[in-house]
């Protein structure tokens, strides 16, 4: 009876393992987590809009723009995490307002959502927005409900998502090639050719490559110092007295 109730008590303690190793498995793998993943679906949401005068819409629904229930059916959006102290995102915003501009016809809807938490940043952001006259919603995340969702947690962070609410790419940080890289995915998401030419109004962004690199100086032997260095005593110099005396007589000579 004692090796049964032991035998059970084993087999008890064993199941409630088990369970607490199911709940705590996913948490811990969602808090390793930094990011959704391509093919991931994207998560809703709907917050407001910091220039309403320009976007013309009060709030962003993303559903609005993508997925089953989409009204406005968009091919892609184009999300991107920024905050006012972040300067790669500010070096950011006007390329996705040219962008915009130039794709919203062919499907391209363009949101940049702003994680600042004080009053004071959040107007920062709307003055941004106010001064690269963005046409795109502006939006605020204030307290990051957004931005948990979507594993923010680098600076800018965008986000690719298709007309299917999937995840296509995610992109962290800005730097001189990723204006390229941008341009050439919203191109495939729009199924237009990657390798057409760079049109007008961006071309002022894209990264001009740097000025060629000099060669490197030859380095030099003591035979070439020797020949490089010149023996004044050599040379006439013609503040000498006697040198013109000299250079006078030989021209008389003439």
């Amino acid at each position: 009876m004692r090796m049964y109730a032991e035998r059970s008590l084993a087999s008890a303690t064993a199941t409630v393992t088990a369970l607490i190793a199911l709940v705590i498995a996913p948490a811990a793998a969602l808090a390793e987590k930094t990011q959704l993943d391509p093919g991931e679906e994207a998560l809703p949401f709907r917050i407001r809009v910091l220039n309403a005068d320009k976007a013309k819409i009060p709030t962003f629904d993303i559903q609005d723009a993508i997925g089953p229930e989409a009204t406005v059916k968009k091919k892609m959006v184009l999300m991107s995490f920024f905050a006012t102290y972040c300067e790669p995102c500010k070096k950011e915003l006007p390329f996705l307002g040219a962008l915009y501009n130039e794709f919203k016809e062919q499907g391209l809807q363009i949101v940049s959502v702003s994680i600042d938490k004080e009053e004071d940043k959040i107007k920062v952001a709307t003055e941004l927005a106010t001064q690269h006259d963005l046409q795109y919603p502006v939006l605020t995340d204030r307290f990051q409900v957004v931005a948990k969702r979507y594993f923010i947690s680098k600076l800018p962070c965008l986000y690719f998502i298709d007309a299917n609410m999937k995840v296509a790419k995610v992109s962290i940080g800005y730097d001189d090639n990723a204006q390229k890289e941008i341009l050439a995915t919203v191109r495939t998401a729009l199924g237009l050719p990657t390798d057409a030419p760079v049109p007008e109004s961006l071309q002022k962004f894209m990264h001009t490559p740097a000025a060629p690199t000099p060669p490197p100086a030859v380095a030099k032997d003591d035979k070439t110092e020797k020949t490089d260095k010149v023996d004044k005593s050599d040379k006439p110099d013609p503040k000498d007295k006697k040198t013109k005396t000299k250079l006078s007589s030989k021209t008389k000579g003439k």
